[in-house]
C-alpha cells in the first residue's frame, strides 16, 4: 500500500486518512515538501533518520521522538517521484501487540520487550510509558547488540533481576526479548516440590 500510495501527488495526505498514520514527503535533501503533522512538522532528527533509513537497506528506522505521533515512533521510508515518502509508526501502537499472548500471564516479573537496532526501548510490556525511549542498561544493551539471538542476566531497566531471551530481525533491525525475575522461573519447582511433600 506505501508503494501505491508513494506514486500519487497527494501521497502524504491520502496514506494519513487510509492508516491515521502521519506521513511526510521529503526532497533529497530532507526538507519538508509535504507533511501531515502540524506545524513545525517533521521533526529534524526524524528527517534525518528517514533519508539514513532510504539507505540502509533496512524496513524500520530506529526510534525517533515525534511529539505528533505520541513521542516516539518507528518510520518506514520509501521512494516516490517526487521524494522520500515516510510513514511514522507510533511506538504506542505496538503495545497492544506485546500483550495479545495467549496464555501469557505478564506482569512486573515476567513481561516483553521490543527494542530498537540502538537498544533503545520501543515497547514493552511493563510500565511501558516509564520506559519506552530509555536505553536499556549497559549489559543488556551488549547482548542485545551482540549477537542476533540469545541469552543473557542481569538487571533490567526498572532494576529487577531477570534472564532474558531475545531475537532480532535482520530485516527491521527490531529485537524481541521476554525476560523473567529469577524467583518467577523458580516458581514453577517450587509448587512442584510442595506437591511432593
Amino acid at each position: 500500500q506505501l508503494r501505491r500510495a508513494a506514486g500519487g501527488p497527494d501521497a502524504a495526505a491520502a496514506l494519513r486518512a487510509a492508516t491515521g498514520l502521519h506521513t511526510s514527503l521529503l526532497d533529497a535533501e530532507g526538507r519538508l515538501l509535504a507533511d501531515t503533522r502540524p506545524p513545525p512538522g517533521m521533526p529534524a532528527a526524524a528527517r534525518e533518520a528517514a533519508l539514513a533509513l532510504a539507505t540502509s537497506g533496512r524496513l524500520v528506522s530506529p526510534l525517533v521522538e515525534d511529539p505528533a505521533s505520541g513521542g516516539h515512533a518507528l518510520l518506514l521510508a520509501e521512494p516516490a517521484a517526487a521524494g522520500l515518502l515516510v510513514l511514522a509508526l507510533p511506538a504506542a501502537r505496538l503495545q497492544p501487540l506485546l500483550l495479545t499472548a495467549d496464555g501469557a500471564p505478564f506482569d512486573e516479573t515476567r513481561f516483553p520487550a521490543v527494542a530498537d537496532e540502538t537498544g533503545r526501548i520501543v515497547a514493552r510490556g511493563h510500565e511501558p510509558e516509564r520506559f519506552v525511549g530509555q536505553p536499556m542498561p549497559g549489559p543488556a544493551r551488549a547482548a542485545l547488540l551482540g549477537a542476533p539471538e540469545g541469552r543473557w542476566e542481569g538487571r533490567n531497566v526498572a532494576g529487577l533481576p531477570v534472564v532474558v531471551l531475545h531475537a532480532r530481525s535482520p530485516l527491521s533491525g527490531l529485537s524481541v526479548g521476554m525476560g523473567i525475575t529469577p524467583a518467577s522461573l523458580a516458581q514453577p519447582y517450587r509448587e512442584a516440590a510442595l506437591l511432593l511433600v
